[in-house]
């Protein structure tokens, strides 16, 4: 089969190649979604990362009504907070929450974990929800 020539410095095999910061030709955007949130009390969900990546924008999309004020959700590299406390509990059925800010410390190394944490205001009632994750290959 003939390779594409538009991709070749972007794809090798079936993994993304890193691109240098100085590179023109661009860089595929990776997506990844977390394990689920199943919903009820203070919950962690994990994912390992196959490769060195810079985080450019993490979604929820509550898939119930977002519960009391002070339910939370944050994503934290090991136990670095990537972004600010993400607030669903004012949130609809349906609705995508991005996160307000990354923090400077947005890059996450190959074979790093990625945590969500989703923190109850105590009444039991974080909804269920997936989390979408937006990255580029980091150098």
């Amino acid at each position: 089969m003939a390779r594409n020539r538009k991709l070749q410095n972007l794809q090798t095999t079936n993994m993304i190649a890193d691109a240098a910061v100085t590179a023109t030709a661009g860089q595929m955007t990776m997506v990844y979604q977390m394990p689920p949130i199943e919903g009820g009390a203070t919950q962690t969900v994990s994912l390992v990362v196959d490769r060195k990546i810079s985080i450019t924008e993490v979604k929820v999309i509550l898939l119930d009504d977002g519960g009391a004020n002070g339910n939370v959700v944050q994503l934290k590299n090991g136990s670095t907070a990537i972004t600010d406390a993400i607030v669903v509990g004012t949130a609809v059925v349906n609705a995508v929450v991005r996160e307000g800010q990354l923090g400077i410390l947005r890059t996450v190394a190959k074979g790093g974990t990625l945590n969500l944490v989703a923190t109850d205001a105590g009444s039991n009632d974080i909804p269920p929800m997936t989390i979408i994750i937006t990255a580029h290959p980091a150098v």
